[in-house]
């Protein structure tokens, strides 16, 4: 999408609020198993109508997918809480296919909010991020 707009210019106060671009950290669906990055290595992007999630150059090293669906092909979006995350509450993206895309960053409200006036449905509950790599444990 390239909106050219950093985390620090973030705005949901007016309108023009989309596209949207926001960079944090990720844990994603990979080649062999799930890629996990810190920030600022994950980029949520959203438009009218579409959301995606890609990893810059490290995730391509664990073939990690990128995530780009319309709002309709989504099967849930949620709200996700990893303990010993910075961020403390993410975004969870259940794609068509049943993969969880996890996203944390410091503007993860104004995600969220955004979502919801797009009329993606998102519950206020937060659950456990559940199908991440816990490196062997």
């Amino acid at each position: 999408m390239g909106c050219g707009r950093s985390t620090h210019e973030v705005s949901t106060s007016n309108g023009d609020d989309l596209p949207f671009r926001v960079v944090g950290a990720a844990n994603v669906p990979g080649e062999w198993s799930r890629v996990d990055v810190s920030s600022p290595l994950a980029v949520v992007e959203v438009n009218d109508s579409m959301v995606s999630m890609r990893l810059r150059v490290f995730g391509r090293f664990g073939g990690a997918p990128r995530l780009a669906a319309r709002f309709d092909e989504l099967k849930r979006v949620y709200l996700v809480r990893r303990s010993g995350m910075v961020f403390g509450v993410g975004v969870a993206f259940t794609a068509a296919d049943g993969s969880d895309f996890y996203f944390w960053g410091t503007h993860t409200w104004e995600l969220v909010q955004l979502l919801r006036r797009a009329g993606v449905q998102i519950s206020d509950a937060v659950e456990p991020a559940t199908k991440l790599w816990r490196g062997g444990a």
